[in-house]
């Protein structure tokens, strides 16, 4: 399904933050074509804050919707899948719309978490060692890359579980950030100058409202502001702009959106730094999930964080935190002065924490190629024992990126803001008889690939293990195979010697370069 500038709820993604682009002006009146933007409008919004998958398929373009037989620029469709050219085009489109109601979107702001079919899937095992013979299955999601393959494709099973993982995460940053151009985009079609002045603003509800409400958008909004904050300390002039509101559809939900951007100077955008604040509170009667507190406080809140940082041209730092807290009075913030969601706020500590899901995200990268490092961990639940993790390494040569993913385990990510998504063993029994908490091995899945052909295909594999406590066996009785298929008819043997065993952790450190968060902006 596609609506206007709205990305789907199966976004195969993992952010990748693009360059920022104009999108102020004055209005030549009726729905005639803005005039250029001034350079202070050019530098308070960050419009070129798309969402796309770095191993993602190439995207066959742009797609211009007509209008009554007649094509429109500004109505773009923009499917999960497309590229970051694409989705990069789909906001200067927004931006430079010629009618009032091109500056419009269809929000879906929602988490939801899926995995590539080749990942993880249900296990039927008989004869297993660290269970005295025993038989049973194991569930799916634990079990890493299974497949070199994402189905009968030829697509790289890391590449496809990175497009998959973040789905969740980027719809609902996606609709913050077309919320906050989608104001940008009124303001410059009504001639409003973004304030100069330190501690001035910008009232657009009344305008925001009734565009809205004229466009059928789903959007109900109660306030809608734009102003100018205290200077950084560095000098740096600070924006913030505001959109709160409720999604008409049934059940409602309570819209708060925040994005605090910092430009390098009142003229200029070519270095920049900044945070997206989103929480979408939902008062329906029912929990958040399994894990929330039984009798608690009903509703939940879905909150997500975005920071990121231009150093230069060829380097862009971001960072991603997002949850699914128990009850509507849920609080997921660090303070009220900084917006960054709290991973430490979990269930255990609170009955208002994060109960079922936590994403965890950080990438430095050159946006003009895709090529740097990649961390991105999930959490299924707030009492597990460890998060699951993807640690990847791009390089580019001209048009053509490879590189290597890595999956295995980390700590839990509540437990601190020192946690760095970084694969540091490999947990090969997670759910099966006999594990243990301490059975984490020394061990990590590494995949590479190549994406000559615009999908990536491994190149090699380095993904074999036996689901067990020791990820080996020689036990001549034990089988395991996907639930639904024939069981082998021999055991299957496993050694450290195979080919396509795992490789030593150690793999992961001397082939990653760890990334600095974002300079903080709260």
């Amino acid at each position: 399904m596609f609506h206007r500038f709205n990305f789907t709820r199966q976004m195969t993604t993992v952010i990748c933050l693009l360059s920022l682009v104009s999108c102020g002006g004055s209005r030549s009146g009726g729905d005639a074509a803005p005039a250029t933007s001034s350079s202070a409008s050019s530098t308070a919004f960050p419009s070129g804050l798309a969402v796309s998958s770095p191993t993602g398929q190439t995207s066959n373009g742009v797609r211009i919707r007509g209008k009554k037989g007649k094509e429109v620029r500004a109505a773009v469709d923009i499917s999960a899948s497309d590229s970051y050219a694409a989705k990069e085009a789909a906001l200067a489109a927004m931006l430079a719309a010629a009618t009032d109601a091109d500056c419009d979107y269809v929000p879906n702001f929602a988490i939801a978490s899926t995995n590539a079919t080749c990942f993880g899937p249900n296990l039927t095992y008989t004869g297993h060692p660290d269970g005295a013979g025993a038989n049973g299955s194991l569930p799916g999601g634990d079990l890493g890359l299974w497949d070199a393959n994402e189905g009968a494709t030829t697509e790289a099973c890391a590449a496809a579980q990175l497009n998959a993982k973040v789905t969740g995460v980027a719809s609902l940053v996606d609709s913050g950030v077309f919320a906050m151009a989608s104001m940008m985009c009124i303001a410059r079609r009504n001639s409003i100058a973004v304030p100069s002045s330190v501690g001035s603003s910008v009232d657009l509800t009344t305008l925001v409202a009734a565009n809205y409400v004229t466009n059928s958008v789903g959007l109900t909004v109660t306030s809608a502001i734009l102003s100018r904050d205290t200077d950084a300390s560095d000098g740096r002039p600070v924006y913030i702009t505001t959109l709160v509101g409720t999604v008409d559809a049934s059940p409602t939900s309570e819209v708060n959106l925040r994005l605090k951007h910092v430009p390098e100077s009142t003229s200029s955008n070519s270095t920049y730094r900044g945070k997206l604040s989103i929480k979408i509170v939902n008062n329906t009667g029912v929990n958040s999930g399994q894990n929330c507190v039984s009798g608690g406080t009903l509703g939940y809140v879905d909150a997500g964080s975005v920071s990121y940082e231009k150093s230069s041209a060829t380097s862009l730092t971001y960072d991603l935190r997002s949850g699914k807290f128990c009850g509507s009075s849920a609080d997921p913030y660090i303070s009220t002065t900084n917006l960054t969601v709290d991973q430490t706020k979990n269930i255990v500590a609170s009955t208002n924490g994060w109960a079922d899901n936590f994403n965890w995200a950080r990438f430095n990268m050159d946006p003009t190629t895709n090529a740097g490092n990649y961390y991105f961990a999930w959490q299924a639940g707030s009492n597990d024992r460890g998060s699951r993790v993807m640690n990847v390494n791009l390089t580019s040569s001209g048009s053509v990126l490879s590189g290597c993913a890595f999956f295995g385990y980390d700590d839990p990510i509540s437990g601190g803001f020192t946690y760095d998504g970084t694969v540091n063993n490999m947990i090969c029994n997670w759910t099966g008889p006999g594990n243990s908490p301490s059975n984490g091995q020394a061990y990590a899945q590494k995949q590479c690939f190549t994406n000559a052909t615009g999908i990536f295909v491994a190149s090699s594999n380095n993904i074999t293990y036996a689901p067990t406590n020791s990820c080996t066996n020689s036990d001549a009785a034990f089988r395991f195979y996907k639930t639904g298929e024939a069981s082998p008819g021999s055991a299957q043997l496993v050694t450290t010697a195979d080919v396509g065993f795992l490789v030593n952790v150690t793999d992961v450190t001397a082939t990653m370069t760890a990334v600095t968060a974002p300079t903080e902006v709260d």
